[in-house]
C-alpha cells in the first residue's frame, strides 16, 4: 500500500510508518460511495400500483375512483360519508355490502341445466365487499323493500292456508312470491356490479355528484 502523503510503500496497516498518515480502507470508500439511483444490475422491483382493466394505472394512495359513469373501488374500501345514491350527508350509520360477479359466458349453462349453472356460478364467481353510507331516506326505502319482499309471500301463504289451498289462492301465492322477489332485488339494490377484476370492482348506479368528488383514473 502506498501512502498518499509521503509516498512510502508498505504493508497494509492503519497508519503510515513514516508520517503517521491514516490509510482509508477500500471497504470504507466503497461504502461511502454514492449509489446510483438507476443501477442496471439491481434486481427488478414489482410495481405497487394496481392494474386497472380497461384503464391506466391508479394512484395506490386511494381506494375509490371514477371512470366516467363507473365507480371503481378496491375490495374492502370504505366509502365517503355521503349517500352513494344522492350524495346527501348521512347520519354516520354505515352498512357492509357484498357484490358477486362472474363472466356472462357462464349464463350459457342455464340452457343446459339450471342446477348445474347454479353450482358452477357459486364456484367461479368473484366477490367484493365495501362499507357504504346511505342517507336516512334511502336507508328507510331499502328497509321497506325488505319488509315487502318478505311480507307479501307470508300474507299470501296465510291466505292460501285459510282457503284450504284453493286454486285462486295458490296462484295468488305464486304471484306474491314473484312480486316479492322483484321488489326485494330492485328495491334493495344500492349499486350494480358490472365486473370484478382482481382486487377492484366496477360499479354502476352512483349519483353523478358523488362520482364528481372522486379522483379520476389516470
Amino acid at each position: 500500500m502506498r501512502c498518499p502523503k509521503c509516498g512510502l510503500t508498505q504493508a497494509r496497516q492503519a497508519n503510515c510508518r513514516r508520517c503517521g498518515n491514516p490509510f482509508e480502507s477500500p471497504l470504507v470508500r466503497r461504502a461511502a460511495a454514492p449509489v446510483h439511483p438507476e443501477n442496471p444490475y439491481a434486481p427488478p422491483v414489482a410495481s405497487q400500483r394496481p392494474p386497472m382493466a380497461g384503464a391506466s394505472m391508479a394512484d395506490p394512495a386511494h381506494e375509490i375512483f371514477r371512470d366516467g359513469e363507473i365507480l371503481v373501488a378496491r375490495d374492502g374500501a370504505r366509502f365517503p360519508d355521503r349517500c352513494v345514491r344522492c350524495n346527501r350527508e348521512t347520519d354516520g350509520s354505515r352498512l357492509w355490502k357484498t357484490f358477486h360477479w362472474h363472466s356472462p359466458s357462464w349464463y350459457a349453462l342455464v340452457l343446459l341445466n339450471l342446477i348445474i349453472y347454479a353450482i358452477v356460478a357459486m364456484v367461479v364467481r368473484k366477490k367484493a365487499t365495501f362499507e357504504m353510507a346511505l342517507c336516512p331516506r334511502h336507508r328507510s326505502r331499502r328497509q321497506w323493500c325488505f319488509a315487502v319482499a318478505f311480507g307479501l309471500p307470508i300474507v299470501a301463504l296465510l291466505a292460501m292456508m285459510s282457503t284450504e289451498g284453493s286454486l285462486p289462492a295458490f296462484w295468488a301465492f305464486l304471484i306474491a312470491v314473484l312480486a316479492g322477489a322483484v321488489v326485494g332485488i330492485a328495491g334493495t339494490q344500492i349499486l350494480t356490479c358490472k365486473r370484478i377484476d382482481g382486487e377492484y370492482a366496477y360499479l354502476k348506479g352512483a349519483h353523478p355528484e358523488f362520482l364528481a368528488t372522486l379522483p379520476t383514473l389516470r
